[in-house]
C-alpha cells in the first residue's frame, strides 16, 4: 500500500495517473456524444420525407444543425422550468390558435389564444412563449402542421401586418408603401404621409385586394378588423395576420423615450398631465396600442363577425413574431410555405436614435404602470 502511494507521488506515477484521468474523461465525452446522435436519429426518423413534411425546420440550415438546434430548445425546457408556467386547467380554450416562429431554428409552434393570454404578463419574453408552446404542444405535431398546410400551402398568401408603436412599425409602413408602388402602381404619397393605402380603413383595404391582385403585403393600424368584404376573396387569397411581440416593460420605456426624443421636456410634462388622469398618449405610450391589447381587440372583433366571415381557422392564420427578427421570420415562412418576402424589412428605419428620456422617467413609468398595467393580465 505504501509503495503504491510512493509510486503515485513520484514523477512517473503522476504522469500515469493524469494519463488515466484524461482517458476516462474522453470516454465520458464520447459516450455523451453517442447519446446525442441517438437522440438526433430518433428525432429525425426516416429521411424519406418531403420538403413540405419538414415544414417546421428551416431548410436553409443543414438538417443536422436543425436537429441540434431543436434538441437544444427542447432541453432548455427542462433546465429553465421556472420559465414554463402551469396553465390554468379551468380556462376554456378559445379554439383560436396563435402561431409562433423561432427564427433561429426554424421551428414553428402554436398555442390556444386564451392560454397565451393567461401567461403573457409584464415580464414575458418571446423566448418564454416559445418554451411554453413547446412544453405544452409538440412543435412538430401533426395538428399544428396540418392546420398550416391546410391554410397556407398552395394558396395565394396575403400577409397583413398589424402594426404597433415601438416594434419597428416605421420600417413596416415604409416597406408596405414601396411594395404598393412597385406591385400596384399606386401614386406616390407626399413625404409627410408615412402610411400606406388601407392602413386605417377596412373598406379601403378590401378594395385594394381587388385593385392590386399582385400585392401580397399590407400594413394596417393595430386591430383593424376583418370585415364581410373579405369573403369575396376567400377563393383566391388566404390571410396571414402577423402581430409583433415586444416585452411589455421594454416597450413602455421605449415609448417614453420616443416622446422625449420628439417633444423634449414639453412632451414629458404633457405625458405627466395625462397620467394624472390615467389617460393614454395619442401615439406611443398608449396601453391600447400594445400588441397584447391589439390582439385581444382583433380577436373580439373577429368573433362578432365570425358568422359573416367564416371561422378564423378556415381563412385566417394569426402569428405572433419577435419584432427584432421580422425578416428572418419571413424567410422561415417563405421557405416552408411560400409566404412572400417583403423587401425593405432587412434594414430598420430609425434604428439609431439618441438614448434620451424624461428627467422623471422612473416616476412617470410608475404612474403609467399604476394606471394601466394591472389590465395586462386581465386581457383574455
Amino acid at each position: 500500500m505504501l509503495s503504491s502511494i510512493d509510486t503515485i507521488k513520484s514523477g512517473g506515477g503522476r504522469f500515469r495517473f493524469l494519463l488515466l484521468t484524461a482517458s476516462f474523461t474522453i470516454l465520458v465525452v464520447l459516450h455523451r456524444f453517442h447519446r446525442v446522435i441517438q437522440k438526433s436519429n430518433e428525432f429525425i426518423g426516416t429521411n424519406n420525407t418531403t420538403k413540405k413534411q419538414e415544414a417546421f425546420v428551416n431548410p436553409i440550415i443543414s438538417s443536422n444543425d436543425v436537429v441540434l438546434a431543436t434538441l437544444s430548445t427542447k432541453e432548455q425546457i427542462s433546465t429553465t422550468s421556472s420559465s414554463v408556467k402551469e396553465l390554468d386547467e379551468n380556462l376554456e380554450p378559445s379554439n383560436i390558435p396563435i402561431y409562433f416562429s423561432d427564427s433561429s431554428s426554424g421551428v414553428v409552434s402554436s398555442m390556444d389564444y386564451r392560454f397565451l393570454a393567461s401567461i403573457w404578463d409584464r415580464g414575458t419574453t418571446y423566448e418564454d412563449i416559445l418554451l411554453q408552446a413547446m412544453s405544452n404542444n409538440d412543435a412538430t405535431s401533426s395538428s399544428t402542421k396540418e392546420a398550416l398546410e391546410r391554410n397556407l400551402n398552395g394558396n395565394n398568401i396575403t400577409t397583413i401586418f398589424h402594426t404597433s408603436p415601438k416594434t419597428a412599425s416605421s420600417t413596416l409602413r415604409k416597406a408596405c408603401m414601396e411594395t404598393q408602388y412597385d406591385s400596384c402602381n399606386l401614386p406616390h404619397k407626399p413625404e409627410k404621409m408615412k402610411w400606406p393605402e388601407g392602413f386605417r380603413s377596412p373598406k379601403r383595404l378590401t378594395q385594394l385586394f381587388g385593385q392590386c391582385p399582385e400585392t401580397r403585403h399590407f400594413c394596417v393600424k393595430g386591430a383593424l378588423p376583418i370585415t364581410k368584404n373579405y369573403t369575396q376573396f376567400y377563393p383566391t387569397r388566404s390571410f396571414l395576420h402577423m402581430f409583433p411581440f415586444r416585452n411589455y416593460d421594454e416597450w413602455a420605456i421605449s415609448a417614453l423615450h420616443q416622446i422625449s426624443y420628439r417633444d423634449g421636456e414639453d412632451g414629458c410634462r404633457e405625458m405627466d398631465g395625462l397620467l394624472d388622469q390615467c389617460l393614454p398618449h395619442s401615439y406611443e405610450l398608449n396601453f391600447g396600442r400594445y400588441t397584447k391589447s391589439i390582439l385581444a381587440d382583433f380577436i373580439e372583433l373577429s368573433k362578432r363577425l365570425r358568422p359573416k366571415i367564416g371561422g378564423n381557422n378556415d381563412h385566417h392564420i394569426l402569428l405572433l413574431y419577435n419584432y427584432q427578427y421580422l425578416n428572418k421570420t419571413l424567410m422561415v415562412l417563405n421557405d416552408a410555405w411560400g409566404v412572400p418576402l417583403l423587401p425593405g424589412t432587412e434594414t430598420k428605419v430609425n434604428s439609431v436614435r439618441p438614448d434620451e428620456s424624461c428627467k422623471d422617467e422612473e416616476r412617470l413609468m410608475k404612474k403609467f404602470h399604476d394606471c394601466f398595467s394591472d389590465k395586462l393580465v386581465e386581457l383574455h
